[in-house]
Order: structure tokens, then C-alpha cells, then sequence
């Protein structure tokens, strides 16, 4: 039942001083009115309070940006417009990422007017990250960030749970963060096969400008603007942090992004892999160096290597990739691209080996 409306005389003071207020600036915050009419904030907002419960007034914005306007849809459409940030500490418990989605939509002016490319990518790489949290991190809690400025849109989730590579790690008996990370870069890497396709990180580090992954004492940073993959070492941390940002005017589409990585069937079967991340010191010589970078590539219809970064390869890494594991694997077309004379020369002799009979 409506709790009773207060009509003493103060509060029809701060009514009438409400009324005034909306006339002259279209929103009110309880600090304003108690200064205003003279009474405590607490009574103030009180009074607030009950023009709410009455429908009369409608609270916009969270914190220190919080304040009150007429319940007006055009009014409180204009109020939300100006609200260019979410924060919120999530309870994973029952939590959905698209329900979450949807609460940035209504709160805040985020997705107003945005072009649809930015908005399509934002909307994907968010619930494919948050979800990633949900259902991997093991995490009491997640936090999430999402902003607007004037050029870019940038989000932020932030768990408390085992950390994505040592999730990886674990699932798949790797020995290191690097080779989770590795095993990460070629897609389709999920530490929950039977529920996930293991595409959410994989496609989401093509969409935006940069998204950056840390957990445990490792970053990885994906750069799309300068078109690189970096690797850091920061300070060990627990869970994992992931930062996600693209540009207002984007030209990236999200349609382009998936058919780049898919056939006929729009399967998810082509990968590209930088080489360079595989190398153990400065060259790229042994088999076993080739069989790491190969490993779960069988998945895929079509590969490409991308040899930017790396001087020379050796006979035997070549071999290993472009005769041995072709010949295991007929199905899969294996390509490079940005590869130097060198290494084009190792390959070229690695292929003719192979179309030779021994």
C-alpha cells in the first residue's frame, strides 16, 4: 500500500521549491532542494522520495550524477541520453548477459544514436566477454564498465576467478600461460566444449580496435589498429581483467569479421595464427616448435600463417608444417602471407619434398 503523502508545511515547501526548480532546469537532485528550501538532505529526499511512489517524478542517473525529473517520457528520454557510463557489481548467480545488455540499453544513453556497425560489435563482444566470465571464471561477483566518450565506445569485465589462461592451461594440460595463450590465438579453444563453440574471444579480438586479456602475471593485447598481437608481462593479478574498445565512426562490420573466418556453411573453419608468437627465442628451427604451433588446427578448413615478424624458419619446422601435417591433414588448406624471402625459399622446398615421391 502507498505510504501516506507528507503534507506538512515544510514539506509543501520543498514541493513548491520542486516545482520551481523543474521549471527553471527540467531536473532536481536532493541536495539542491534541501539548500534550496532550507532542510536537511535526508528530509529532502524524503519528500523526493514520495513524489516518486506518486509517479509524479522519475530518479535518473546512479551516485553523484543521481537526480530527479518529471515523469515524462520525452523528459526522461532526453535525462537518459546524457548518461554516457554503466558501472555495476554483478552477483553471478542467475546471470545473463544479455538481460545485463539490456539494462545499459534503458539506463543510460550508451547505445542512443550510435552507428549501427559500432553498435552491432559493441553488443556482440560484450555479452561474448561477460558470458565468458559467467560461465568460466568461477566468480562470486563481476564487475563491468561500460563508456561512451565522443570517439570511442570501451567496456571493461573484471572477475575474480581462476583466470582465463590458467583455465585453459588446466582444461587442456598445457605447461605454461604462453602455450594457453598460443592455444588461444588460433580460436575455437574452450575449456567447456559440450556448451561453448570456444569463437567468443577469437572473433571478438578481430571486431574491435583493441581488446585487451590479463590474468595471472600475463597481458595480451590485440591491436587492430596497428594490426598486431602483443604479449607483456604485467604483475601477477587474480581472475581475469578484459578491456574493450572501438571507435564511434567504425568502418569494421560485424558480418565481414564472421565471413572472413567462415566458409559456404558459414562454419567457423578458417584461422589465421601469427607465427611469431610461437618462437621460443629468435628463430622458428625445430619440428617440435612447428607441432606446438599446429596443435588443434586440424579443426579448421583453412589456415593461414602469418610469418610477419619472423626472419627465417628451419628445415625441419617447415617440413613439419607444409609436407608432414598437410599430408596427415588433405582437408585443410594451410597458406602464408607476409612471409620474407627466406622463408618463402624453406617452404617452397618443404612443398616440393612433398610433391616428390620418397
Amino acid at each position: 500500500m502507498p505510504k501516506a503523502v507528507n503534507t506538512s508545511g515544510a514539506a509543501r515547501a520543498i514541493r513548491q521549491a520542486i516545482r520551481q526548480r523543474l521549471g527553471k532546469g527540467g531536473s532536481v537532485r536532493s541536495s539542491e532542494i534541501a539548500e534550496f528550501a532550507d532542510v536537511s538532505r535526508v528530509y529532502a529526499h524524503r519528500v523526493l522520495q514520495e513524489l516518486v511512489r506518486e509517479g509524479t517524478l522519475v530518479l535518473v542517473g546512479k551516485a553523484n550524477r543521481a537526480r530527479y525529473v518529471r515523469a515524462d517520457k520525452r523528459i526522461i528520454q532526453r535525462e537518459l541520453a546524457k548518461e554516457l557510463q554503466f558501472r555495476a557489481s554483478l552477483k553471478n548467480e542467475d546471470l545473463a548477459e544479455d538481460v545485463v545488455l539490456t539494462r545499459i540499453r534503458r539506463e543510460t544513453g550508451i547505445f542512443r544514436q550510435l552507428p549501427s556497425r559500432a553498435r552491432n560489435i559493441v553488443a556482440y563482444a560484450f555479452t561474448e566477454m561477460l558470458n565468458n566470465a559467467i560461465e568460466h571464471s568461477r566468480s562470486a561477483s563481476i564487475d563491468v564498465v561500460m563508456t561512451r566518450s565522443q570517439k570511442t565506445v570501451s567496456f571493461i569485465v573484471r572477475d575474480q576467478g581462476v583466470g582465463v589462461f590458467t583455465s585453459i592451461m588446466n582444461s587442456r594440460h598445457l605447461a605454461s600461460e604462453r602455450e594457453a595463450i598460443q592455444d588461444l590465438l588460433k580460436g575455437k579453444t574452450t575449456t567447456s566444449p559440450e556448451r561453448h563453440s570456444g569463437e567468443g574471444i577469437f572473433f571478438t579480438s578481430k571486431a574491435g580496435d583493441r581488446l585487451e586479456l590479463s590474468s595471472a602475471g600475463t597481458k595480451i593485447v590485440f591491436d587492430n589498429t596497428v594490426g598486431d598481437v602483443f604479449i607483456r608481462s604485467l604483475k601477477a593479478r587474480i581472475g581475469t581483467l578484459v578491456e574493450f574498445t572501438i571507435t564511434v565512426d567504425t568502418s569494421r562490420e560485424l558480418a565481414r569479421v564472421f565471413n572472413a573466418y567462415t566458409g559456404d556453411t558459414l562454419a567457423f573453419d578458417k584461422t589465421s595464427v601469427t607465427v611469431q608468437l610461437y618462437k621460443a627465442g629468435k628463430e622458428l628451427l625445430s619440428r617440435s616448435q612447428a607441432r606446438r604451433l599446429l596443435v588443434g588446427l586440424e579443426k579448421f578448413r583453412e589456415i593461414v600463417l602469418d610469418f610477419a615478424g619472423v626472419d627465417t624458419i628451419g628445415q625441419g619446422f617447415a617440413d613439419e608444417v607444409f609436407r608432414v601435417w598437410r599430408s596427415v591433414h588433405p582437408g585443410t588448406a594451410v597458406h602464408s602471407k607476409n612471409a620474407g624471402r627466406d622463408v618463402q625459399f624453406m617452404i617452397a622446398h618443404a612443398e616440393q619434398t612433398g610433391a616428390t615421391p620418397r
